[in-house]
């Protein structure tokens, strides 16, 4: 048993140190606000899954901020393209 609790804990050690190694990476080669944006999307596709998955109910409030979400990643990204082509 005690053995087992060692896995466990090396195994959420190890995804902990490399959740932050991405994090540093992303931030690295973009931006902090890149980070954040990934973040929100991360956060939105989540909810997604979890509403076509567990049949999580949503209201109509929750909709709209995830509207605003996703619509916002969309816009960040478009204006990061046109960025890069000036």
């Amino acid at each position: 048993m005690m053995r087992n609790s060692y896995s466990i804990c090396s195994s959420i050690l190890l995804s902990h140190i490399f959740v932050n190694l991405t994090n540093f990476l992303v931030t690295k080669h973009t931006s902090a606000l890149t980070l954040q944006v990934l973040g929100n999307a991360k956060g939105a596709v989540a909810v997604v899954i979890s509403i076509l998955i567990f049949q999580n109910p949503v209201s109509v409030t929750g909709i709209f901020g995830y509207s605003i979400t996703v619509t916002g990643v969309f816009l960040y990204s478009e204006a990061k393209k046109r960025s890069r082509s000036n």
